[in-house]
């Protein structure tokens, strides 16, 4: 995050009294999932200390979203089942969702925000599926986090953010950039300094940060590749407003490039088809937000 012009618009951030924390049980949470001699007894037990949570944890393991054959009545089995960083980072997406769909702001839609992020982070999840890869949740909350400076620019520098949108419709250019020229600061810097701030694991970090710049992505550049694609694919499906969207072939884009370094399953793709099954994912997204309104 260089520029001196960065720094002074993060620092006017910091001294937001009201700047949305993240809730001490995802904290709590996350510190625990990197700690070896944690367990999921432990971790069920800090889950269960918010009924509602755990009541919505629950409900969306139970959903088609997760699919799965059996129904799950508890968190223990929830654990054992989809493992404790899937449960984690579900929670956390649950209560990432919890913490910023309080604030509305007059002009920004959240509601297709909330749409947008939460299609982007089930369309993660079916990317990385249908290549092969396993990112235990992390694909999943880091599509549906991936623009979350877009809120705090919103909430708490509004009038220059709808300056920025008003400039990225007149001028067809992408949000980010319309951002960096009124602003001097893109909402992914911003979310990456939020998420850096709570304390979320390095690969979501990265995600906000470089899901724009996918080149730019050095710690786990196949997570930040597939976030990048699914954010792509939520834009041309017209799913939330990031800007001007120039004519996007999936083929040759550089997230979808760097995929292709890493998994030869690509060549055989039937293309029409992934497409097709993208349509039904984004009705999971609309699924799991239906969930998540009752939190």
């Amino acid at each position: 995050m260089g520029s001196t012009k960065v720094t002074q618009i993060l620092d006017r951030i910091k001294k937001i009294n009201d700047l949305p924390t993240l809730p001490g049980i995802a904290a709590e949470l996350l510190r625990m999932v990197h700690d070896p001699r944690s367990s999921m007894p432990q971790l069920a037990t800090i889950i269960e200390r918010d009924p509602a949570l755990s009541t919505k944890v629950l409900k969306v393991v139970n959903s088609p979203f997760y699919g799965l054959r059996q129904k799950i009545g508890d968190l223990d089995k929830a654990l054992v089942i989809l493992g404790m960083r899937e449960i984690v980072n579900l929670v956390s997406g649950l209560l990432v969702f919890k913490t910023f769909s309080k604030h509305r702001g007059p002009t920004f839609d959240r509601r297709a925000f909330w749409t947008h992020s939460a299609a982007c982070g089930v369309i993660s999840r079916a990317v990385a599926a249908k290549l092969g890869y396993r990112f235990s949740g992390e694909d999943f909350v880091g599509g549906l986090i991936h623009d979350i400076g877009k809120i705090v620019l919103d909430q708490f520098m509004h009038d220059d953010f709808t300056q920025a949108l008003e400039c990225a419709r007149e001028r067809k250019l992408p949000l980010y950039q319309a951002e960096e020229e009124v602003l001097g600061i893109s909402h992914a810097q911003v979310g990456e300094w939020l998420a850096m701030t709570w304390g979320l694991p390095e690969t979501l970090v990265e995600v906000i940060a470089e899901h724009h710049c996918v080149e730019l992505a050095g710690g786990n550049p196949l997570l930040v590749a597939t976030v990048h694609v699914a954010n792509q694919i939520c834009k041309m499906k017209g799913l939330g407003f990031s800007g001007y969207v120039a004519d996007f072939v999936l083929q040759e884009d550089p997230g979808w490039l760097i995929i292709q370094e890493h998994c030869a399953a690509l060549a055989s793709l039937d293309m029409e088809r992934f497409m097709l099954e993208i349509d039904v994912e984004i009705e999971k997204a609309h699924q799991f937000l239906a969930l998540t309104q009752t939190l």
